[in-house]
């Protein structure tokens, strides 16, 4: 259940908040996947439009997008240097909301039911002209097993429950925005929303400016996420991965490990027959030389 309490912490304090639902695991870490949106294509995925009308779109890693009507879409620097991910209004006055959402399969979700979480979202407007609505992160889960982002965004989950939603007032300076919720008994299937949307006409300041959310158990603020990059790419890859192999016509194998068998799409007609949630089997079916390989097991 939702313990309905929110509280603004500026940049690089800590804090407390309500007790977990039950002890948590020692150690807990950071629960929220590439909570810094540093995984990612850095040139495909420097700037993506939210899907309207079909699937939601990936923007980074483990971050999907839509949104009812266009002129929407998410910017982040192709650079190592990348701090934020910035959601845009670039054309149009549409007001609709934009989402993005990060769903979690029934695995990864049945280790999170039961416990509480301390989210921490750090954010902005590009500047002080900009007229955004709050910021909103909510919390939903399900009762069935493995569904779709998809489904969510449609209201269609299993048993589909809004378990806490904080919306977040922005200025034109980094704030950390806090708040703490349980993951109920139950739960077969969390995911995590970000909502927010443009009230007036379109202007050259429509820009939120996002730079991290992170969920750990309370006592303590999660305001810098302990995990490594590796680590973060690892949780990513279990979902999605793009590589390049050099490939023949001669069968190879490589270790992927990812939560299920993965969707293929490869950049030449290739042969992938035998790959499993923890290989890829794949060849090309004529000549040789370096294709690009996407394996999607989201959902």
């Amino acid at each position: 259940m939702f313990d309905r309490f929110s509280y603004k912490l500026p940049t690089g304090s800590g804090g407390g908040g309500p007790p977990p639902a039950s002890d948590p695991p020692t150690g807990t870490a950071n629960i929220i996947h590439n909570s810094r949106f540093q995984v990612r294509n850095k040139t495909g995925q420097a700037s993506v439009n939210f899907a309207v009308g079909t699937a939601p779109t990936q923007h980074v890693r483990r971050w999907y997008g839509y949104c009812d009507d266009a002129g929407f879409r998410t910017e982040i620097s192709s650079a190592n240097t990348a701090d934020h991910l910035v959601v845009k209004r670039y054309t149009g006055d549409a007001t609709s909301d934009w989402r993005l959402v990060q769903v979690y399969d029934t695995e990864d979700s049945l280790r999170l039911v039961d416990y509480a979480y301390t989210f921490c979202l750090i954010a902005k407007l590009k500047n002080a002209s900009t007229n955004a609505a709050p910021l909103s992160v909510a919390v939903y889960t399900g009762t069935g097993t493995d569904e779709s982002a998809a489904n969510l965004l449609g209201g269609s989950w299993t048993g589909q429950t809004l378990q806490g939603e904080i919306d977040s007032t922005l200025t034109d300076l980094w704030q950390s925005f806090s708040f703490t919720l349980a993951i109920p008994v139950g739960a077969r299937q969390v995911a995590i929303q970000l909502r927010s949307s443009f009230p007036l006409t379109n202007s050259a300041d429509d820009e939120i400016w996002i730079r991290q959310l992170t969920a750990s158990a309370p006592p303590s603020i999660p305001i810098v996420d302990s995990k490594s990059l590796a680590l973060v790419k690892q949780e990513c890859d279990r979902y999605y991965q793009e590589m390049d192999p050099y490939l023949t016509t001669t069968k190879i194998t490589l270790p992927i490990h990812m939560r299920a068998v993965p969707t293929i799409t490869a950049g030449v007609a290739s042969t992938t027959t035998g790959t499993t949630a923890d290989v890829l089997v794949i060849n090309r079916n004529s000549g040789s030389g370096s294709v690009n390989v996407k394996l999607d097991c989201e959902l």
